[in-house]
């Protein structure tokens, strides 16, 4: 396993590297960079790596930066002293979140997910298997919940929502997940219409779902889900008619 470490703190580094060669003696750390700035570089030109570990705030600002800058097709787990970006670190390709200081059984545990991850994409193209399932798969979609991966069935998928600029899907059972969508125009333009229907600029809906619906004011439309929503889901007066239409014609 081929692991790039990105840590501006030497003593974190060499205390990281000391426990990934206890975990497995047969990892080979490729390099370990200090800054946003320098990450950027190496990895614009250099993706031979299996894994990434990287701390979230550089000294040059915070690791987000980064993905932002160059696209990495490589898993990545956190490594921080700090507990409130686990939101953030979850738009990009995170196994795991470690909280400083590392120790060695969870850093284990993190490893074992990514070992059992790897062998569950059958591929070293973290990113391209979730492309695979957006652009080819109409019955599953992979899904975040916590850490761990899941396969959701759309069949199941009561709604789905954006908050705090990420996509979240909602099941039968009310539980909800992290979605890899970057908003819900992609999310519309790849999964069934006769199945889902984008309701406003924060929800897409599912027929199967809907318990019932109302016109209010304006000539807007308010519609109840059998699986309670975060707020109340409301279509404008523009769309209201085309939501009528194909309720009636899904009905």
């Amino acid at each position: 396993m081929k692991v790039l470490l990105i840590e501006d703190e030497i003593n974190n580094t060499q205390w990281l590297k000391k426990l990934l060669l206890e975990a497995d003696p047969h990892i080979e750390i490729l390099a370990a960079l200090e800054t946003v700035e320098d990450s950027i570089g190496y990895l614009e030109h250099e993706h031979n790596a299996d894994l990434i570990f990287v701390d979230i705030k550089l000294s040059d600002g915070l690791c987000f930066e980064i993905f932002e800058q160059v696209k990495v097709n490589l898993p990545i787990i956190f490594v921080t002293a700090y507990d409130e970006y686990v939101i953030n670190a979850l738009q990009y390709n995170c196994i795991d979140y470690l909280l400083k200081p590392v120790e060695l059984e969870k850093l284990k545990s993190a490893l074992t997910k990514f070992r059992e991850t790897e062998n569950y994409f059958m591929h070293r193209n973290f990113r391209a298997f979730f492309d695979q399932l957006k652009s080819g798969s109409p019955k599953k979609l992979v899904v975040k919940r916590g850490f761990e991966f899941q396969t959701v069935s759309y069949s199941d998928i009561a709604f789905f929502f954006v908050e705090q600029k990420i996509v979240f899907c909602v099941d039968v059972t009310g539980k909800k997940y992290t979605t890899e969508w970057a908003n819900l125009a992609d999310v519309y333009t790849l999964i069934d219409k006769n199945q889902f229907f984008r309701a406003n600029r924060k929800y897409i809906i599912s027929a199967e779902f809907v318990k019932s619906f109302k016109h209010i004011d304006f000539g807007k439309t308010l519609v109840e889900m059998q699986v309670r929503t975060p707020e109340e889901i409301v279509i404008s007066q523009e769309n209201s008619q085309v939501f009528r239409n194909w309720i009636r014609n899904i009905h």
